[in-house]
């Protein structure tokens, strides 16, 4: 009688509880902010050349291994402030590219929560068929990617502000296909 039971209540649960569905993006990109002061002139905001880098983000999608990803809906996401003293340099770094696409840029998420990003990413049925754009510090933009099933995650030098890593999703949301491409925005940027 037991097991007659449990399996009336789960054939109950199948037959009323709605399908669970599963949410991810098409693609996403992710970037590292643009170029920061030299060491020993921190500071919370880019550079001179951090700022060129942001002015020419929207022609980046100009390329084309680039052009596909804001034929969807797109989605702006930066890492947040944590304190008002934090870093705004991805925030500033997609500053232009919000103004080429009339699209807002949210910063839910502060440097140390990305795997709750990660988490909303995977859940939320908002981000589903879209591209999503994620701009964040470069020490964490590896754990990002490692999270959302890079492996192994290319190495990301302190000098490197000019790389792309595009990754494709399937309707499973299972990540199908990852690529490390150069930038190609600015004179010295990477070529390949």
């Amino acid at each position: 009688m037991k097991n007659l039971n449990v399996t009336l209540f789960a054939s109950f649960l199948f037959l009323t509880c709605p399908a669970l569905t599963f949410a991810m993006p098409a693609k996403v990109l992710l970037i590292r902010h643009a170029e920061k002061p030299t060491e020993g002139d921190e500071g919370m905001e880019l550079s001179q050349k951090g700022w060129l880098r942001a002015k020419a983000l929207p022609h980046l999608f100009n390329h084309n291994e680039f052009i596909n990803l804001i034929e969807r809906k797109v989605v702006l996401i930066a890492m947040g402030q944590r304190k008002s003293n934090s870093s705004i340099r991805p925030i500033q770094t997609l500053k232009y590219l919000s103004e080429y696409l009339n699209t807002k840029i949210e910063t839910p998420f502060t440097r140390d929560n990305y795997h709750l990003l990660v988490s909303q990413l995977k859940s939320d049925s908002y981000y589903n068929n879209k591209t999503v754009i994620i701009c964040w510090e470069g020490t964490v933009l590896s754990s990002i990617a490692r999270s959302l099933g890079v492996y192994p995650v290319p190495e990301l030098r302190k000098r490197d502000f000019d790389r792309a890593w595009v990754l494709d999703f399937n309707t499973n949301g299972a990540l199908s296909r990852f690529q490390d491409l150069p930038q190609r925005l600015l004179p010295g940027d990477a070529d390949r």
